[in-house]
């Protein structure tokens, strides 16, 4: 099950770059004038920059951010799961009684 999540990640993955390529293919010429407005203080790029440029940008740096997020929480759980073991491995395991196993419900 595991095995076919992945695949079908990667699939939608692979998708979405085909279509942003596609995008930067057909949208090679546009151009955008970009600037940023804070009330305090103002910026603006002094030439238009092309739009595929920005969309292939931007898209680089969500999946970048993603996979940076994916890493961290990764991380998160194995380090978890190592205390875990580390506790489960220094708790002495308690053997049941006749009395407390399922056959003696019978």
């Amino acid at each position: 099950m595991h095995r076919n999540f992945m695949i079908l990640r990667l699939v939608l993955v692979l998708l979405a770059v085909g279509l942003g390529w596609l995008f930067v293919v057909q949208n090679a010429d546009a151009m955008a004038g970009l600037g940023l407005y804070l009330g305090f203080a103002a910026w603006r790029f002094g030439e238009p920059q092309p739009v595929a440029l920005l969309v292939l940008g931007s898209f680089s740096l969500g999946l970048l951010l993603g996979v940076v997020r994916a890493a961290i929480a990764s991380s998160v759980r194995s380090q978890r799961e190592n205390r875990l073991e580390r506790e489960r491995s220094i708790t002495p395991s308690v053997a049941l009684d006749e009395s407390e196993t399922e056959d003696a419900w019978d």
